[in-house]
């Protein structure tokens, strides 16, 4: 059950993660107040949304490929709340790559957009963690890269 409440309370921020990005980026959106809280009550309602998910169902052991997984009983379609971080989290890497030609978080997101709505006929599911690794390492280049702009910008000014 760890890992659900994890999920259901962490991933949803990874909006407020994007939303910063932008703003540290200077992108002119991010820079209006209504931006602000229109992420943070995303953010609230999606992780809402999973935690309702979360207590209104119950954790089963799954075999897939002869190893033992849990998931959640009752469950069916694609999950909603990803779906929602991933096209938001899109839309701000491509914000990104038109502000600043920089590409890296766009290509990660639509990386693991597409690869997990691929069909892979592999005897392991560990090909869609492989995508999420590419997905989270483009966030974090992409926070290293503005923090070195950042950094840049102050010095030469400050210079």
């Amino acid at each position: 059950m760890l890992r659900f409440w994890l999920h259901a309370l962490f991933t949803p921020t990874l909006i407020l993660f994007g939303y910063g990005v932008a703003k540290h980026a200077n992108i002119s959106w991010a820079n209006k107040p209504i931006v602000k809280v229109l992420f943070l009550i995303s953010t609230a309602i999606l992780i809402s949304y999973e935690v309702v998910k979360t207590i209104s169902h119950d954790v089963a052991a799954i075999s897939e490929y002869s190893i033992i997984r849990y998931g959640i009983v009752g469950t069916s379609g694609p999950p909603i709340m990803v779906i929602v971080v991933a096209f938001i989290l899109l839309f701000i890497g491509i914000s990104i790559f038109k502000h600043m030609n920089w590409s890296i978080m766009m290509i990660g997101v639509a990386v693991m957009i597409v690869g997990s709505a691929i069909p892979f006929s592999l005897p392991s599911t560990a090909v869609i963690n492989l995508f999420e690794v590419i997905f989270m390492l483009s966030l974090a280049l992409t926070h290293r890269h503005l923090v070195k702009v950042y950094q840049y910008r102050y010095v030469s000014q400050t210079g």
